[in-house]
């Protein structure tokens, strides 16, 4: 992969889950967006995983040329949530690789510690770090993945960029 200059770097953050976030560091400044395979109902989660692949497929595509999608690590919350968490990694990182981007995860661990100084973070904690990184929005998963491609772009600018080559 050639090297590219800081803003050139297109960063794709995910928080994944029944609603699922966004942060994407593009060349006309950073966007965020969520969307919810839940649909409110009671889905199975084959069906869940079907809707999260074709929605989140449908984005990348609107995304354009990808560098990298960095991704928060399912944690146990349960057998079903962890169940369904981890198959959202496996499409994101199918996905990720279909279009010849790189992937990094990080565990909710080091992305609050990053971000915040406390591993163990609360949500409005991080809603508080990533307004002051510029997020301008109020929910709590943008907030996450606009942390997580923080923390990306970060690595990135301090040339720590073997994610990027994986």
């Amino acid at each position: 992969m050639a090297r590219k200059k800081k803003q050139e770097l297109n960063i794709v953050a995910l928080d994944l889950g029944g609603v699922s976030a966004y942060a994407v560091n593009m060349p006309g400044g950073p966007t965020t967006g969520r969307w919810d395979v839940t649909r409110k109902g009671k889905a199975r989660r084959p069906e869940r995983l079907a809707r999260f692949m074709a929605e989140l497929d449908l984005q990348l595509m609107l995304m354009g040329d990808i560098d990298a999608v960095i991704y928060e690590r399912p944690f146990a919350r349960g057998a079903a949530a962890t169940r369904a968490l981890w198959g959202y990694a496996g499409i994101v990182e199918a996905l990720a690789h279909a279009r010849g981007a790189a992937v990094l995860d990080l565990t909710p661990g080091q992305i609050k510690k990053w971000a915040t100084g406390d591993a163990r973070a609360t949500k409005e904690d991080m809603l508080v770090a990533a307004k002051k990184m510029g997020y301008l929005g109020d929910n709590e998963h943008e907030a996450d993945a606009y942390c997580l491609m923080k923390y990306a772009d970060a690595m990135a600018v301090k040339g720590k960029r073997k994610w990027l080559t994986d």
